[in-house]
């Protein structure tokens, strides 16, 4: 693996490139209170094994081992977006890159694609957060949750809570096989930043949605989370038509997310779009001419030579 880090315009997120022995880049954003070490913990988005060329998972700002910034419109879906963008540009340049998120990294892959639609191959969103109408009624407790972190003693009381809580449905199954994880955020201070983000955000309307109609798109849900109701994936399936809707209702069928992940991979047109084609042929013509004259420097027999190669 190769550790990268990735600049942004106020902070630096750290980030990790995976090659494997598929098709296709892959950039993957983690939920919030996430990173990606507790990913690799708990499991539940493992794509080790999901058929791409390249994986890079990222810490998100606030979060991991990446620094944060100040204020919660860094932490906006729609600027997270634009740090998904940076790291995919950072690492693959212009190359097609399918990109994929969990929860608050679902909202912002689809803010990434809205912002740079021509690089992106496909999407991979997993447990969509509310959306729309439904994210209205979440925005006063994100908003009083985040107020709550600023206060002396009141991120240790979220944890403890947090810790204290008892999963019910498949994720009483997952914790049978998963050790419970703190959430990752780098301080008590950036995660009433983050939550405070999240209430300011929402997903890209859905005029902007619809216009990301001819990008491939999978979507991953599960039962038993208020957090990630069904019905934001279904929202989702309804705006992005060509999109593949599944919803598991136990953790084994959670544990098959890497074999769907891998068959929508395989699925995707991995050839270069036109305008890289372009610039391929343009650099054959190039290369080609290059070695037509240096054929006339030694032989002076050049003449009409090339013309046939790029005729």
């Amino acid at each position: 693996m190769e550790e990268k880090t990735i600049q942004t315009n106020d902070c630096e997120l750290q980030a990790t490139t995976r090659k494997g022995s598929g098709q296709g880049n892959f950039v993957w954003a983690h939920c919030m209170g996430g990173c990606r070490a507790s990913e690799e913990k708990e499991g539940y988005f493992n794509w080790d094994d999901a058929g791409y060329a390249a994986l890079v998972k990222y810490d998100s700002r606030g979060h991991g081992s990446s620094e944060g910034s100040e204020g919660g419109i860094g932490y906006t879906f729609k600027a997270l977006g634009g740090d998904m963008v940076r790291v995919a540009r950072e690492i693959f340049a212009e190359e097609p890159t399918i990109l994929g998120g969990a929860s608050m990294g679902c909202a912002a892959t689809l803010h990434a694609a809205v912002e740079d639609p021509k690089r992106v191959r496909g999407l991979v969103l997993c447990i969509p957060p509310p959306c729309y109408d439904k994210r209205d009624e979440k925005r006063a407790f994100m908003e009083s949750l985040s107020s709550s972190f600023t206060k002396e003693g009141g991120y240790e009381k979220y944890l403890a809570v947090n810790r204290a809580s008892r999963p019910v449905g498949l994720f009483a199954e997952a914790g049978k096989k998963h050790t419970w994880e703190p959430p990752a955020f780098i301080s008590a201070e950036h995660a009433a930043h983050a939550m405070l983000g999240a209430s300011l955000s929402d997903f890209p309307s859905q005029v902007l949605l619809q216009s990301l109609s001819s990008i491939p798109a999978l979507i991953l849900s599960w039962e038993g989370d208020s957090m990630h109701p069904i019905e934001s994936a279904k929202t989702l399936h309804t705006l992005l038509p060509g999109s593949k809707l599944v919803v598991a209702s136990t953790f084994t069928e959670v544990q098959s997310w890497p074999s769907l992940v891998r068959s929508f991979i395989d699925s995707l047109d991995h050839s270069p779009p036109a305008e890289v084609a372009e610039v391929e042929e343009r650099e054959l013509q190039r290369s080609l001419l290059k070695k037509s004259d240096e054929a006339k420097n030694v032989d002076g027999d050049g003449v009409g030579r090339c013309c046939c190669l790029i005729a």
